[in-house]
């Protein structure tokens, strides 16, 4: 189901076919600012609606959306600041530990998408940004094959820009582990010789079988591997199918995030997943999977 790198294809969108982008922050306004202007600035001749969902810091909505409108020349580029709700339970999380944080993370990407006002979804992450290709690249890839999910490459980079170059995946807590898992992915073809490329993918997985995460697989499990930045989704996949907001004592053993678990719901649902095959999602490290690697 994944694809070999398409070509440009001029399937562009019809009236309607609009793109919701969700964005979840603490307020970091160095990053966001370049997250947003990516979003803002992509060739799609859609309309882009970028719903950026607060958590604790936040920038004020209105200059914030005033930058965004000043800089902006295209009358289809909409953007929305929302501060996200706190149940009970988000007060005393610890924003260290995976088991509080992604759960939360996973209601406040369901409550963008419930909130979306455009038919397909995208997700991207404050620290990250999209080629201005990105969701054109991916739109085309889904009226070509029509289907509701589809997904890009990355281009993996250090926090201060430089291309991620180490032959180490960088998720991995083990050192030793992660140089096992980059060659098994180099073997694969996921992650071609001389660069930083790293080409997601969704291989098929049997009824019943284990699907174990990229960061602790073996060389004879099938690679499920999608960050949620690289994905266009049909909202109402994503309304039948949304983001996991449970997170079990196993899933954190196995290192399981929303992203992850998501995916293996699409596939266990029988969802047909293609990939464009382009790095058109520029990804930093440093995130919350990675906070060691700067």
């Amino acid at each position: 189901m994944n694809a070999k790198p398409m070509q440009d294809a001029n399937r562009g969108p019809a009236p309607g076919d609009g793109v919701t982008v969700i964005t979840l922050t603490r307020g970091d306004t160095r990053f966001l600012a370049r997250c947003s202007a990516s979003v803002r600035d992509q060739d799609f001749a859609g309309e882009i609606e970028h719903i950026i969902i607060g958590d604790d810091i936040m920038p004020d909505p209105t200059s914030f959306a005033e930058w965004y409108r000043t800089d902006s020349v295209d009358t289809k580029r909409r953007i929305r600041v929302h501060r996200a709700e706190r149940y009970p339970t988000d007060y005393s999380f610890n924003p260290q530990r995976a088991a509080d944080i992604y759960p939360r993370l996973g209601r406040m990407w369901n409550w963008g998408v419930r909130n979306a006002n455009n038919p397909w979804v995208c997700f991207l992450d404050d620290d990250n940004e999209f080629d201005n290709r990105h969701i054109s690249s991916l739109f085309a890839l889904a009226r070509l094959r029509q289907a509701e999910a589809v997904h890009s490459s990355r281009l993996i980079f250090n926090r201060d820009g430089s291309p991620y170059l180490d032959e180490i995946f960088p998720w991995c807590q083990d050192e030793e582990q992660g140089k096992r898992i980059f060659a098994d992915l180099r073997s694969r073809g996921a992650w071609p010789a001389g660069g930083n490329v790293l080409h997601d993918k969704a291989d098929p997985i049997g009824p019943g079988a284990e699907v174990r995460n990229s960061t602790i697989m073996s060389t004879t499990d099938p690679l499920v591997m999608v960050d949620m930045s690289a994905w266009l989704l049909r909202r109402d996949l994503l309304l039948r199918i949304p983001v996991p907001e449970t997170i079990t004592p196993q899933d954190v053993v196995l290192n399981n995030a929303p992203d992850g678990l998501l995916l293996e719901a699409l596939l266990r649902d029988g969802v047909a997943i293609h990939s464009t095959g382009l790095p058109t999602l520029r990804y930093y490290l440093g995130g919350i999977s990675n906070k060691d690697r700067l």
